[in-house]
């Protein structure tokens, strides 16, 4: 009887041992997803945010060039 005993029992508790640790792994890999997902979530927003700002940065760098280009133009009688 003991064998049956031992036959049974031990497969349960191998079971029960897998499922605890499945469980341990998974909601550590859902805490890591989590916050994966909050990392993109303001990534996505600097970026949205920063193609915003890149044409008004780019108007303002490229301006004091355009009117010196232009008067570099006036001055050697190009235009």
């Amino acid at each position: 009887m003991e064998p049956l005993i031992y036959a049974i029992v031990g497969p349960v508790v191998a079971v029960l041992v897998s499922l605890k640790s499945t469980q341990v792994i998974t909601s550590k890999q859902d805490e890591k997803i989590a916050a994966l997902e909050e990392k993109a979530k303001v990534l996505d927003e600097r970026i949205t945010e920063l193609d915003r700002s890149a044409g008004t940065y780019l108007a303002q760098t490229m301006q004091p060039m355009a009117q010196a280009i232009k008067q570099c133009q006036v001055t050697l009688g190009i235009q």
